[in-house]
């Protein structure tokens, strides 16, 4: 087979008529290309915000844990405790119950403190159920200031109290 020959125009072409291409605005270049930016930006700020909540989720938060007392610094702070309770006591701003009640509130937050235990919601009798730590002194001291704390006015001395809590917090 041979091909055939393109028919020929009957008439000839008048360049006059042929027309130069049409330009076209450069703003239509730019406004396709912020609406294809607006598309874009549409779908992938949603997905990026998502993934970003996503990732901080499952990170681990680090929370700061204070450094738990030593035993000498809550020694230190039992001591300085009593101090100031017998001085409150022998200047007559606290009475002899006042100043018991004080000891022995400073002695179980001691023991709290010291040993894990809620020693200031115990009462003597759970305290002396306690086998898990050695508090035979500390009960002994809380039994002690019992009639001071819970008695008439004026029993039981404040000194030998403190005194007392002072060994306690030592040993």
């Amino acid at each position: 087979m041979t091909p055939t020959p393109a028919p020929v125009p009957s008439q000839s072409v008048n360049p006059d008529f042929i027309l130069a291409p049409v330009g076209y605005a450069a703003w239509w270049l730019w406004l396709a290309g912020a609406l294809a930016l607006g598309a874009v930006a549409v779908v992938l700020v949603p997905w990026l915000v998502r993934r970003l909540r996503r990732a901080r989720a499952a990170r681990p938060v680090r929370v700061p844990v204070p450094r738990p007392p030593s035993a000498g610094d809550i020694a230190v702070w039992a001591l300085r405790r009593l101090d100031q309770i017998e001085q409150e006591h022998a200047a007559g701003q606290l009475s002899s119950r006042r100043a018991q009640q004080a000891i022995s509130q400073v002695v179980r937050e001691f023991a709290s403190s010291r040993f894990g235990l809620p020693a200031h919601s115990l009462t003597l009798v759970g305290l002396k159920k306690v086998t898990t730590v050695p508090l035979g002194q500390l009960t002994a001291l809380i039994e002690a200031l019992y009639p001071g704390e819970f008695g008439a006015e004026g029993e039981g001395e404040v000194a030998e109290a403190a005194r007392r809590a002072r060994q306690v917090v030592w040993s």
